[in-house]
Parts: C-alpha cells; structure tokens; sequence
C-alpha cells in the first residue's frame, strides 16, 4: 500500500494477505483493484472515483458500497455471502456476482453491460423489462437459481447459461444470433413439447443442450442426426474472458459506430428519396455510410493476456 502510495502505481493486489479489513482511504489514483480471497466482511463505503475494475471475490462480503466509483467497467464479486446489489455504476461493462446469496437483481441494469453472470444464488425471477433493455449484452450465465421461468432475452445475446433451474419451458423465438444455448438439468415438462422443439430449431451447437436433446429425442420429437455440431467455439469462448478495460470500451465505441453507421444509411436512403420525382426511380443506390473499419472479430483477444494480471 505504502508503495503504491509513493510510485502512484495504477494498480494494487491485496490478494491472498488473510486480510480482516481494508483501510477507509484508498490510493485516490487507483483503476485497478484486486482484495479477493480474504476475509473481508466490508469494503470502504468511498472507493477511488476513477476505478475502473474493483476483483473482490472469495471474501466474507454481505453488501457492497451504496456508491460505485463512476468509471466503474469491471465487477467481480463472486463467491461472497452478498445478499443484495446497490445502484450500480452506469458505465459496468461486465458484472459477475455469482455464488452469493442474491434473491432477485436490481430492476434496472447498466445498459452497456456486456456480460452478466449471477449464477449460484437464490434468484427465483428475472424481470422481462431488464433484459430487454440490455441491447449489448452478449454472455448471460442464470444458472444453479430457483428460476421457474427462462426469461426475454436480449436481441443480441450469444452465449446463454441456465440451466439447474426449474424450468418446463423456456421462451421462443430465441434471438437469432445465439450460439451457445446450456439448459442441462432442467424438469422439462411433456405438455410443452412444441415450444421446445421450436427452442433448438437453428441451432447447430449441441453443447449444454444434451439433456433437452435427450428430452426431445426419448418422446420422438427430434433426431439427433439432423443437428451440426458448431465448427469453432474458440472465438465464442474469447467472449467470456473479455474483462480488458481497454478492450471493453473499444467494444463500446465499435457498436456506438455501428449504430451511427446503419442511422446515417437510413438518412441517406430518405434524403434520395425525398429528391425523387413520386413516380421515377433512381438509377443509383444511395450512398452507404462509411463502415467501421475494425470489426469485433479483429480484436486481438491475445492482448488481454498481455495485460498485467493480478496473481
């Protein structure tokens, strides 16, 4: 802490110390912050304002700070006794409070997260109204929880963990873009074999779909054959170990490009048309918008790797 202090160090690991406490003042300049694996019941109520990842896992927390620190992108708070979650900061890019003792999520998310995890706890019902408005999210773990219902899923969510809940069904369609979809150890119920069957229409991944697969398979409604395995999952499981601050706000500012982009198309589109006479057609198609150069898949995901880590 005292060298922190004095060489102003961005970064500071209190991990694996036995630590009962932490002091109330922590070094103001601080973006990263490692205290897990202690046996912390509390964190300071005033945490540095321009942190950006807080990893204060394994501990003995029961609540966390009533004020998150505005940049806050990065919240790992797994493997704790928390019972329920403050307002969060609006700028988390990535929240895994799982292995706690959650009974229900705040009403209202981030609505840049990009990935949520809150398996492991007692949570027994997810607000549709949540969901849907986290436009962003792409990895969304609700598994080992009292859920008697799947929830709406968000329209661009590509890896969905749920399963040891208590499902008989779960809702379709399913986003078209999901490609990972885990449900194993749910009670699926006969009556509902139709809207399971139309579940796994598209999707080609049979990984954690085996025990619905088995499901559909034992009644006759599906066969196995007929599904491809997916050819790579190296680039879907990047996804989930994408926690580089850097490369969460790149994600950011490519889909708020992306946005802007399809926005100016459209613009575009109406200006020419408005320009036409009302019964003669342009011999050109308008003019698309300048596309992002960098696309998601070009993102080094390696580099995260290259990061100092917290040992």
């Amino acid at each position: 802490m005292k060298e922190c202090l004095i060489t102003r160090q961005s970064m500071l690991d209190l991990s694996n110390l036995g630590l009962t406490s932490l002091p109330e003042n922590l070094p103001p300049h601080l973006i990263e912050f490692n205290c897990s694996r202690n046996v912390l019941t509390a964190l300071p109520e005033v945490m540095p304002k321009g942190l950006r990842v807080l990893e204060c896992m394994e501990n003995f927390l029961i609540l966390l700070p009533k004020v998150q620190p505005p940049k806050l992108m990065v919240l790992k708070c797994y493997e704790n006794y928390i019972i329920w979650l403050p307002e969060l900061s609006t700028n988390l890019r990535e929240i895994n409070c799982s292995e706690n003792f959650l009974q229900f999520l705040p009403p209202s998310m981030p609505q840049y997260l990009y990935k949520l995890s809150c398996a492991g706890n007692n949570i027994n019902s997810i607000p549709d109204e949540m969901l849907e408005n986290l436009t962003r999210l792409k990895v969304f773990d609700c598994s080992s929880n009292d859920l008697i219902s799947s929830p709406r899923l968000p329209p661009k969510l590509i890896i969905y963990y749920c399963g040891e809940n208590q499902f008989k069904t779960v809702r379709v369609p399913q986003p078209q873009s999901l490609k990972v979809f885990d449900c194993n150890g749910n009670p699926w119920d006969k009556d509902n074999l139709p809207t399971l069957l139309k579940a796994v229409e598209g999707l080609k991944n049979q990984q954690g779909l085996e025990d619905l697969l088995d499901f559909l398979r034992k009644e006759g409604q599906i066969d196995l054959e007929g599904l491809e395995e997916l050819e790579d999952l190296d680039d879907l499981m990047d996804l989930e170990f994408l926690d580089d601050p850097e490369l969460l706000e790149r994600v950011k500012v490519q889909e708020d490009l992306e946005l802007l982009n399809q926005q100016l198309g459209l613009l575009s589109l109406e200006r020419q048309q408005d320009s036409q006479p009302v019964n003669q057609q342009s011999e050109h198609e308008p003019e698309p918008a300048s596309r992002v150069k960098r696309d998601l898949s070009e993102v080094e995901f390696e580099s995260t790797m290259k990061r100092k880590r917290f040992m």
